[in-house]
């Protein structure tokens, strides 16, 4: 008998997951992913014991890639031409993939971003809206957002700033997770993982 995929008791079965892409550019809708990740996390915080999903992703608008992308990402736009499967055959690798985690049914993975504002905004014109809301769970969790407000909350009490820079390797840094192949997404997840379960922890230390 399959074990369904544990979460925390207030989640009613919809565990939580990191989720990180990487693009051709800045604009949802417009430039497109080339690159994710998505990995199931324990109620502990913890990487379950499932496959996480990770593919690279053959752009349909190459000529629409940003060079600073290219130069953030390290992705060759022309390797992932020849190499990478079509985003509809992704698609089908992700629909295949979550339909096999054990979730109860018309569970969701509720979502752990980076920036979530910024990975949703690819997501849901790739996902369409309603394979989108059928895989994830509206209720997300925002790293970079909780460390706005931990710095807000620092300089109501007129504290210093716990994260002077908000972006994954700095708030990372912050706890002393290294994040040695930034702007991977698969990495990117772990690290993102890493530093919620530690923001976490220090709140109730």
């Amino acid at each position: 008998m399959t074990t369904n995929l544990p979460s925390l008791p207030h989640l009613y079965g919809n565990p939580l997951c990191v989720v990180d892409v990487e693009t051709t550019g800045r604009i949802g809708g417009y430039h497109e992913i080339i690159q994710i990740a998505i990995v199931p996390l324990t109620i502990d915080l913890e990487i379950a014991d499932v496959q996480p999903f990770y593919q690279n992703i053959k752009p349909n608008h190459p000529e629409r890639a940003e060079v600073a992308s290219r130069g953030v990402h390290g992705l060759n736009i022309d390797d992932l031409l020849v190499n990478a499967p079509s985003q509809e055959r992704v698609l089908e690798y992700l629909i295949e993939w979550f339909s096999a985690l054990p979730l109860g049914h018309e569970r969701k993975l509720s979502p752990i971003a980076h920036n979530w504002g910024f990975e949703k905004s690819f997501l849901t014109p790739w996902l369409g809206p309603d394979l989108m809301h059928s895989i994830f769970h509206p209720h997300s969790r925002d790293t970079m957002i909780f460390g706005a407000m931990l710095n807000d909350r620092a300089a109501l009490m007129g504290k210093e700033v716990p994260f002077p820079r908000l972006n994954l390797t700095a708030m990372a840094a912050q706890y002393g997770i290294e994040n040695e192949n930034a702007h991977d997404a698969l990495a990117d997840c772990v690290v993102t993982a890493k530093l919620y379960s530690a923001v976490m922890r220090s709140l109730i230390s």
